[in-house]
């Protein structure tokens, strides 16, 4: 078992469904792109030198300390083509935290002050209001960096980051505008309060095969039926479960990509791909949030 403590609300979860942030190769990342940009990923200061990179930056260090990216499903990737809001984007980043979105999430404590924290944690940079409170998630961030150094190590924060881009700089403390990160690591699981029952959880973690499920698709009964079951229990009518990939069912999975859009990138071509598969594994006031 592995024990989270987390605004003082002590979390179980399974080992093997937990990754411990790597804060060293976090660091070590955000050192050797402090003042350059990698290739592999895009560049999002736009062709004007140092006018927004900063959350791309920092999302390529936390998944350098071992946050895996997923271009569906997980709601924070990037590639050469195409990036969620969540990577390069402040404040979607800051919501992503927040509303505990996509799986793996990541587990983490935010902090009034930033005294505990260590390197590989990021500090957001908030809009200054009057009243804003120390520790307070909900305020509104423009800019992001990660510790490269502990505070204790010089009792201040040395971080890096890309806009001004900075490598080991020390960065001013003001707990006003200042909302303090600390990375615990990623989890791969529910915690056991998101399934609202048992019916909840079965029909989520049924078979839906490997393959695409779309209409006219034979071979494949039972994962149709199981389908049609956890459709029918999210509140879209997909008819009798009969295993047959009808008219019914392509309408049902159509409604549930569209609800879901957003939060998943779902097209809503009516066939169950895996990106569909794995949203319909969350639970059920999870995906009820989004509508």
């Amino acid at each position: 078992m592995f024990f989270v403590i987390m605004k003082g609300e002590c979390i179980m979860i399974m080992d093997d469904n937990i990754v411990l942030y790597d804060r060293e190769a976090a660091v070590e990342y955000a050192r050797t792109y402090a003042l350059v940009y990698n290739k592999d990923y895009p560049n999002f200061d736009r062709g004007t030198p140092n006018s927004g990179d900063c959350m791309n930056f920092v999302s390529q260090c936390i998944h350098a300390g071992g946050m895996p990216q997923k271009e569906y499903g997980y709601l924070w990737f990037c590639n050469k083509k195409k990036h969620s809001s969540s990577w390069s984007g402040v404040d979607s980043f800051r919501n992503y935290l927040k509303k505990s979105f996509g799986n793996p999430r990541i587990l983490f404590d935010v902090y009034e002050t930033p005294e505990k924290l260590e390197k590989g944690d990021i500090v957001f940079t908030c809009v200054s209001n009057k009243n804003n409170k120390p520790g307070d998630i909900n305020r509104n961030p423009f800019h992001i960096v990660i510790l490269s150094e502990d505070y204790s190590k010089e009792n201040k924060m040395i971080v890096c980051g890309h806009t001004s881009n900075q490598k080991d700089a020390f960065r001013k403390q003001d707990d006003e505008t200042g909302l303090y990160i600390h990375i615990i690591g990623f989890a791969y699981t529910y915690f056991d309060s998101d399934w609202k029952d048992d019916t909840d959880k079965a029909t989520a973690q049924a078979d839906f095969g490997k393959v695409v499920l779309k209409k006219g698709v034979t071979g494949y009964k039972n994962e149709i039926k199981n389908l049609q079951v956890r459709l029918n229990y999210l509140g879209y009518d997909a008819g009798t479960a009969d295993g047959i990939y009808g008219t019914k069912t392509v309408s049902a999975v159509t409604a549930f990509q569209r609800d879901q859009k957003t939060r998943f990138g779902l097209a809503a071509d009516g066939k169950a791909g895996e990106a569909t598969k794995e949203a319909l594994c969350y639970p059920k006031q999870f995906l009820q949030d989004a509508t």
